[in-house]
């Protein structure tokens, strides 16, 4: 789904040069793209540094050029079904429209399912007011000029929304809301720098610590803190299974949200937009949770209770900054997805430091 967008703001969120199918292709993407003619026409996509952060369709355009050639070259016969999968019982698919196939080998490739609304919003799911999945196409292009925006989340799909706002002429006012209110840092190419630190022994506050004193030493040599992260992403899978249980479940507890604004980052053209919003104060990013919604004609108010100290603590929500009051003029209420359940310590290697995918409409 990510890499079928149109939507010419939705970029990869690293250099194009890392982008590849398979382990021995390195720089494949990137050459394939640089000899394209969306790469000539995309004044955005080159960077100072040389790398290219194509759109993201550009890379889905890459795979189905290199999967037809694949299946032209393949003695096999290829069947492409729009249906769904309902069951799998002794080597026998059944489908949603009442087929049966047999199948020697299974293989499981259905990405993420689409955005769900919070119990809240359910009851006003066909309000006209309401957007439950911005990644439809079009989703965005009724939305005025000067509409308030209230988006729930604040990971990427927060960042893609605000983007394609931004790029459609939108100049109103957004809110963004979730739990913690982080927002994914922005990407640096890197260039090829490596870091040579070794995040594999100690306790979880050991490591932590390092890796604090890393960053800071990064920067006296002029070095970003991604390369530091990047290290510690490469060794994420040995660091979490050499962590106790009871690290782990600290880590989940008290880290994890701000692991995965700093592994998960946005694209540097997507993170300038961000930052022109908040420095207009057109963006306001909010550590909050939502309370209610309520329906006022074509529009929606939406109230929060902002995050304080004591997680229990409650107030009165401030019009001003706490209740997303929409214009007349069909202002939206954008969900990004709920946050999902919380993972089990022992199963959870994908949602540690070694990566898997960000969960939606978390921060």
């Amino acid at each position: 789904m990510a890499y079928s967008t149109a939507e010419p703001t939705h970029r990869i969120n690293v250099p194009a040069a890392r982008m590849q199918l398979a382990g021995d292709e390195e720089g494949a993407f990137d050459h394939w793209y640089r000899h394209q003619p969306a790469f000539a026409v995309d004044v955005q996509a080159l960077r100072p540094d040389g790398s290219v952060y194509p759109q993201r369709g550009q890379f889905g355009r890459y795979v189905a050029q290199r999967f037809a050639d694949a299946a032209a070259s393949s003695g096999g016969r290829l069947r492409h079904l729009r249906d769904r999968a309902l069951a799998f019982h002794q080597g026998t698919v059944t489908t949603d429209g009442g087929l049966q196939f047999k199948a020697d080998l299974l293989v499981l490739a259905i990405s993420h399912p689409p955005p769900s609304l919070p119990p809240q919003a359910e009851a006003w799911r066909h309000h006209p007011a309401l957007i439950a999945n911005p990644w439809q196409p079009g989703a965005l292009d009724a939305i005025a000029p000067h509409a308030r925006v209230a988006v729930m989340g604040t990971g990427l799909t927060m960042a893609d929304t605000v983007a394609t706002l931004d790029r459609l002429g939108h100049r109103g006012s957004i809110v963004a809301f979730s739990r913690h209110g982080l927002l994914s840092r922005g990407n640096l190419s890197g260039a090829g720098t490596t870091w040579p630190g070794d995040y594999q022994q100690g306790s979880l506050r050991q490591r932590l610590r390092q890796i604090r004193l890393d960053v800071a030493y990064a920067a006296q040599q002029g070095l970003s803190w991604q390369v530091v992260l990047d290290a510690v992403r490469q060794q994420g899978q040995r660091i979490w299974q050499a962590l106790s249980v009871a690290d782990r479940q600290r880590f989940l507890r008290h880290l994890r949200h701000y692991w995965d604004v700093h592994r998960y980052r946005v694209a540097p053209q997507v993170a300038e937009v961000l930052e022109a919003r908040q420095r207009t104060g057109s963006l306001q990013v909010q550590a909050a949770r939502l309370l209610s919604i309520s329906g006022e004609g074509e529009t929606l108010r939406l109230t929060l209770a902002r995050r304080r100290r004591a997680d229990a603590e409650r107030r009165s929500p401030d019009p001003d900054h706490r209740t997303c009051t929409p214009r007349p003029d069909r202002q939206p209420a954008i969900f990004t997805g709920p946050r999902p359940p919380r993972p089990d310590s022992r199963r959870c290697p994908r949602h540690g430091p070694g990566g898997g995918q960000p969960f939606p409409g978390s921060g």
